[in-house]
């Protein structure tokens, strides 16, 4: 009999709020309920806090180790179209929320021919290579 074992959840990263708490996304609602957070906010304006779930941290996440540009704009493109985004809760549109995490767009010129796209989508991700894209492009 093989028994086998969970693998460990990795941590959630942490975000730092505007009061200064270094908290997980899903602690966000929690905190701002907290005695600390209600302090600091009666003396300032909070600032509005994007709430990450796991999905968004995990496209993060491949974006921080350099997974293609396109496959990552593609997972953002199914997630907003499986929660049905945009809407009136949720605004932003797939260009916004990659410009809003620093993940580099490949905009193909319109009416081009396909060796004319394919030559330009190459010669754009090699110059997002040489930026430092999977290694020192800061995803925010």
């Amino acid at each position: 009999m093989v028994i086998a074992d969970k693998p460990k959840r990795s941590p959630q990263p942490k975000v730092e709020c505007g009061c200064g708490a270094m908290i997980a996304p899903k602690g966000q609602q929690m905190h701002e309920t907290s005695n600390f957070h209600k302090a600091w906010a009666g003396e300032n304006e909070v600032p509005a806090v994007e709430v990450l779930d796991e999905e968004q941290i995990n496209i993060l996440d491949m974006a921080r180790t350099g997974e293609d540009p396109r496959s990552v704009a593609r997972m953002v493109r199914a997630l907003f179209s499986r929660r049905r985004w945009p809407n009136e809760e949720h605004p932003g549109e797939v260009r916004n929320w990659l410009e809003q995490h620093n993940i580099p767009q490949i905009n193909l010129p319109r009416h081009s021919s396909p060796d004319d796209a394919r030559r330009y989508s190459e010669d754009e991700m090699n110059r997002i290579l040489s930026e430092g894209w999977g290694k020192t492009w800061e995803v925010r």
